[in-house]
């Protein structure tokens, strides 16, 4: 079967601006210019919060860092979110997800036993790294009501990774060895249902004779089926189908927009009134 006609690559962009910033206010400040300057120093003048992903340095050679900024308006929580931090032997190097995903040991343990280290299906450290990120905000602003004053607070992508690995990391140190790559092994298991990439997820491990009997059922009906027996269990769906899901749509978590004269559906905040 042919692959499905791919959108166009200003249609991809433009969703991903979309998704990225929705219910955004932008305004595009020239740095290096005498006029743009004083335009950022106005901006800071009269905001609660500012981040910034720079490499470390970068905004205080543009005399625009934590201090200057601090001088102007002594209550702006400022956030800097940078790959490292602005300290150690590895903070002026750049970094993107997948160099993230390496150094805080995820991809070391995300592979089979006898292949090297993969990557994860999706770039989970820059979602963690901005939550983390919008945290170190909110702490900023709290601790604000309290003293009258803002701060800066310098957070490191890859600390805000690995401190979802604190588990993996106890046991290493505890045993002196590290758990071998295993694949997707787990206490669960993931059952065929009918159809030829039809799936179901099962929270534990199945016995024969329930997966012959998920082997004759949609994987929606296998998932109420298991649900019903007591287990944890859900469909494996693909993107296409989270965009029509019906547990979705009815808790209006999708929502759709017009770009490039086509509609299409985007997940909203999971964060709504």
């Amino acid at each position: 079967m042919a692959d499905p006609e791919l959108p166009a690559a200003d249609v991809v962009e433009a969703l991903f601006d979309v998704r990225m910033n929705a219910a955004k206010r932008r305004q595009t400040v020239d740095l290096r210019a005498a006029a743009g300057m004083e335009e950022a120093l106005e901006l800071a003048r009269r905001a609660d919060v500012l981040v910034e992903n720079f490499r470390p340095g970068v905004m205080a050679r543009l005399g625009l860092g934590p201090e200057a900024l601090l001088a102007v308006n002594p209550r702006l929580v400022y956030v800097s979110l940078s790959g490292f931090g602005s300290a150690g032997p590895w903070a002026a190097w750049g970094s993107y997800g997948p160099m993230i995903e390496a150094a805080s040991s995820i991809e070391h343990r995300t592979g089979y036993a006898d292949g090297p280290p993969l990557r994860l299906g999706h770039t989970l450290p820059d979602g963690i790294g901005g939550l983390v990120g919008a945290l170190a905000a909110v702490r900023g602003l709290r601790e604000r009501t309290s003293t009258g004053r803002g701060g800066w607070y310098d957070i490191s992508q890859l600390e805000a990774y690995v401190a979802a690995s604190g588990e993996e990391v106890l046991a290493a140190d505890l045993h002196g060895s590290v758990r071998p790559r295993s694949g997707n092994q787990h206490a669960g298991a993931v059952l065929q249902c009918a159809g030829t990439d039809e799936w179901v997820a099962v929270g534990a491990t199945a016995e024969a004779e329930i997966a012959a009997r998920v082997a004759l059922m949609t994987k929606e009906a296998a998932a109420a089926w298991l649900q019903a027996l007591g287990f944890e269990a859900a469909p494996v769906l693909s993107a296409a189908e989270l965009a029509v899901d019906r547990h979705l749509r009815a808790r209006g978590a999708l929502t759709t927009i017009d770009i490039h004269d086509r509609r299409v559906t985007l997940p909203r905040h999971p964060l709504r009134p």
